[in-house]
């Protein structure tokens, strides 16, 4: 899976002209947005050393989540990952996430931010 993550990533860096970084927006509670997320971080890091990564973690604990405990673990092993990867990030909480959503209707079928990765080029 990492192999094709690589792959996508280095033909997109490739199409554009002048990639000045990456974004990453991912949820930090889950398995694969903190675990994988955290792996696709380092990947970038040892391959786009020079580049600005910046990350926009959701913190997925509150009222309308599961307590599951397990959340607690995997946003405190990321976190790590997080703080020595990235050049630049912004914590966001689900809750005001969701309300912002709220405001300006973007909430369908209970799916608030999708993960991505957006590059910037100039």
């Amino acid at each position: 899976m990492m192999d094709e993550i690589n792959d996508r990533l280095r033909k997109l860096v490739e199409s554009g002209d002048n990639t000045q970084g990456f974004i990453m927006n991912h949820s930090i509670g889950g398995g694969t947005g903190s675990g994988l997320a955290s792996l696709i971080l380092e990947k970038l890091n040892i391959d786009y050393n020079k580049k600005i990564r910046m990350n926009l973690p959701i913190f997925s604990f509150g009222n309308l989540h599961s307590n599951n405990y397990i959340e607690i673990y995997n946003a405190l092993l990321s976190i790590y990952w997080l703080l020595d990867y990235s050049d630049l990030y912004h914590w966001f909480m689900i809750i005001v996430s969701y309300i912002i959503c709220v405001l300006i209707n973007c909430v369908s079928n209970n799916q608030i931010i999708p993960t991505s990765i957006v590059l910037l080029q100039k």
